[in-house]
């Protein structure tokens, strides 16, 4: 009979500590998630340093939600490719990588995102962290917006208090949970390279409709860039603009 009660006692208590647990594992990596983001800023800054303000951030194939990429199809470097290709991170790669992602898509060192870039052909590397679709990139270029005649990064110093990067967000197809890697909030980096977690009822609406769209682009489905971001109408229902109104 004590030895009953000494197991049932152990159950409880086995049942009251791993919730706990669990969520003291989910706040340290949220915490690590958080610092990431912050060393990420710093390396931009030193981008920005070398390179005249400009920061490798934007997106590819005309697609807004593409601002992750290290390495397109085992053969392009654009967006955060350039940090790669410039070894800013050369001793620390996981630094790209949020440790709460359970998509193997956005996960350091596995087969379908492979490190380091370059992997096998049509494979793409891709960050844990997508960053602001500020400008198109061209293979690894970023593109020439008409009516300029040559291709101009973004300018660090131009973007203040705005997000550039955020844990993988505005994917379309993709639902509201599978978008939020910590559940309750999601974290941000923004231009004066601070970090913040931001509470998920200011992204999961945008989320909502962008769920709508498909990311293969069929019967024309492929979201529309003022959905992202659109700095004309900055109090709108647009992705990256309510990320921005919730920095303080």
């Amino acid at each position: 009979m004590e030895l009953l009660v000494v197991i049932g006692i152990i159950a409880i208590l086995i049942g009251v500590l791993l919730p706990a647990l669990s969520r003291a594992r989910e706040q340290s990596r949220r915490t690590a998630c958080l610092s990431n983001l912050r060393q990420l800023g710093l390396v931009m800054q030193m981008y920005a340093n070398d390179y005249r303000d400009q920061i490798p951030i934007g997106y590819a194939n005309g697609q807004p939600w593409t601002g992750y990429y290290i390495c397109q199809s085992g053969a392009y470097f654009p967006v955060m490719g350039r940090l790669f290709w410039g070894n800013y991170l050369k001793s620390a790669p996981k630094t790209f990588y949020c440790p709460s992602q359970t998509d193997n898509q956005f996960i350091f060192n596995v087969v379908t995102n492979p490190w380091p870039p370059p992997g096998p052909p049509n494979i793409h590397t891709r960050a844990g962290y997508t960053s602001r679709p500020t400008i198109p990139w061209d293979n690894s270029n970023p593109a020439a917006i008409p009516p300029a005649k040559f291709p101009v990064m973004t300018k660090l110093s131009k973007m203040k208090n705005k997000a550039l990067l955020a844990d993988i967000v505005g994917i379309p197809g993709f639902t509201v949970i599978q978008t939020n890697v910590h559940r309750g909030s999601l974290n941000v980096m923004y231009g004066d390279r601070s970090a913040k977690a931001v509470d998920r009822k200011i992204y999961d609406p945008v989320q909502a409709v962008l769920a709508g769209y498909s990311p293969l682009g069929n019967s024309g489905m492929v979201p529309p860039l003022n959905l992202y971001v659109d700095d004309t109408k900055p109090l709108g229902n647009v992705l990256w603009n309510a990320l921005d109104r919730a920095h303080k």
